[in-house]
């Protein structure tokens, strides 16, 4: 068994870093919009959380098997959040001009798009700038896998929620805590769909700069 084989983390222990830095990032990011609530970028801000914290959980599971360093978790911010941000200033800009405009049903499908896009901006620049391999098929399999987990944990979120709101299920105890349950949900998901390429960049070379 060669050494990057045998230091890549399980399944398990991606899925469980994922889910924590999941939840950790969607905490952090809860507090950061609502802290920085005047700039009306609160999808964006929990994206940014979200994304440092999976990014921070992401290289410190690799740590062992790629000399990855702090700009792996830069990219997965860099990526994810930039079509968010965007969305959120046009979002903003049209609701200023045209009052009511953006619905929060229309905020959700925003989120189905602009995620698949944000997974797979932040896997090409983690691939481009970190995985040495350009020509290597394997290490660029990890945009792919990038973009799957990331699109496939929002599509269930949003899915549910634009079911949710339908029904108004926000309106009842039973319904707030079947909310929270499936945001959480995405953590395992996240962390599951992504983890099917850890065996596609297992033995990539990378670098770190010091």
């Amino acid at each position: 068994m060669n050494n990057a084989s045998s230091n890549r983390p399980s399944i398990g222990q991606w899925v469980s870093l994922i889910t924590c830095g999941w939840l950790i990032g969607f905490i952090t990011g809860i507090f950061m919009a609502d802290a920085l609530e005047t700039l009306h970028l609160d999808f964006a801000l929990i994206i940014v959380g979200m994304s440092f914290w999976v990014g921070l959980m992401q290289r410190i599971a690799l740590r062992k098997q790629l000399f990855i360093n702090n700009l792996w978790v830069l990219f997965e911010v860099l990526g994810l959040s930039t079509p968010f941000v965007i969305s959120n200033f046009i979002v903003v800009l049209l609701n200023n001009s045209f009052p009511g405009l953006i619905g929060e049903r229309t905020n959700m499908l925003l989120i189905i798009v602009a995620t698949p896009i944000g997974g797979t901006f932040a896997g090409w620049l983690q691939y481009k700038f970190m995985l040495i391999n350009d020509d290597s098929k394997n290490s660029r399999e990890w945009i792919k896998y990038s973009f799957i987990g990331w699109t496939g944990c929002s599509f269930f979120i949003m899915t549910y929620f634009l079911f949710a709101t339908s029904l108004h299920l926000e309106k009842s105890m039973a319904g707030k805590l079947l909310n929270i349950s499936v945001l959480l949900l995405g953590g395992p998901i996240l962390g599951g769909l992504s983890g099917l390429g850890l065996k596609s960049i297992s033995n990539t070379a990378a670098f770190t700069h010091q």
